[in-house]
């Protein structure tokens, strides 16, 4: 009689509990190619071992269940909070969209540092983060390590030790190209104003830019970095470029570069976290960025003081 492997889903232990607005790992057992279903519904687009997802809504609670040669998981009982972390992390300097081989500066807003664990998934393995130096007042801050180029993202969270107290996540995605598209405000809110910015590293003489919404240009100035949406509505979303012509002023050659950005997907949010939380101090703001067709959601924070 031929052997099935038993399979089974698992999440690690410091994502627990899982809160509205987590980024998370579900982890099947078996390698390679598998198929992941939730309540008995198969997900499309996920064939990897390891199921990376933020959790936007309690509706993300249920069963998971994954498949692989011809055999089937036992279900995963994923329970979600119906509220957001009680402590916050956020990236305190540099961008969610980060260039390879880049840190960026996350930080803690507790005030017991000393009493904080921190973590990293990349690469599909879990770390702890080294800290050198606890404070003994927060926030606790630390620098990220260099990040590279790869298919999934960086996700780091930190626990109190000994409890289940833990903070939101931080997605980082990781890009190789010259070119980003940054939103400003953090929050694409419905009914304001939303400035699409495309940022060129190394401090170029920018010749021309394009903007592109769902492969198609938009109208801008020949070199206007900048596109500004001044009343953004639901048929301002989707899937958001910018592509650059440029000379880097220090170089003699003159010879003109273009580049386009990773595609970015910005959807408009009804209200701010701030207001969810019924907190009267906004650190951040709540926003979904889509990089390379995943939606992440990134961090945001709220305090209360």
């Amino acid at each position: 009689m031929k052997n099935v492997a038993v399979l089974f889903v698992t999440i690690k232990e410091q994502f627990l509990p899982v809160y509205l607005g987590d980024t998370i790992v579900l982890t099947c057992s078996e390698g390679g190619n598998v198929k992941w279903y939730f309540n008995n519904t198969v997900v499309p687009d996920q064939t990897q071992q390891n199921y990376i997802f933020t959790i936007k809504s309690t509706s993300a609670q249920g069963q998971y269940v994954c498949e692989g040669r011809g055999s089937k998981s036992d279900a995963y009982n994923l329970k979600i909070e119906d509220s957001f972390p009680p402590e916050i992390l956020v990236t305190q300097s540099g961008h969610s969209v980060v260039y390879k081989d880049d840190s960026v500066l996350l930080a803690l807003y507790v005030d017991d540092c000393l009493n904080w664990t921190c973590y990293v998934y990349k690469k599909q393995r879990f770390y702890h983060v080294k800290i050198k130096d606890y404070p003994k007042t927060g926030p606790l801050e630390f620098w990220t390590s260099s990040v590279e180029k790869t298919s999934e993202p960086y996700i780091y969270w930190c626990k109190k030790k000994n409890t289940n107290m833990r903070s939101s996540t931080v997605v980082l995605a990781v890009t190789d190209r010259w070119i980003q598209l940054v939103p400003n405000p953090a929050l694409p809110e419905l009914g304001k104003q939303l400035e699409l910015e495309c940022i060129v590293r190394g401090a170029p003489n920018i010749i021309n830019v394009i903007f592109y919404k769902d492969g198609k240009a938009l109208l801008t100035a020949q070199n206007n970095v900048k596109y500004l949406i001044e009343n953004m509505s639901k048929t301002d979303e989707g899937n958001y470029e910018c592509e650059a012509t440029y000379t880097f002023q220090a170089s003699s050659s003159n010879s003109e570069f273009t580049v386009k950005s990773e595609p970015q997907k910005v959807i408009g949010i009804g209200k701010q976290l701030c207001e969810c939380c019924s907190v009267n101090v906004c650190l951040h703001v709540l926003y979904y960025l889509q990089y390379q067709s995943e939606v992440w959601i990134h961090q945001t924070a709220c305090r209360i003081t």
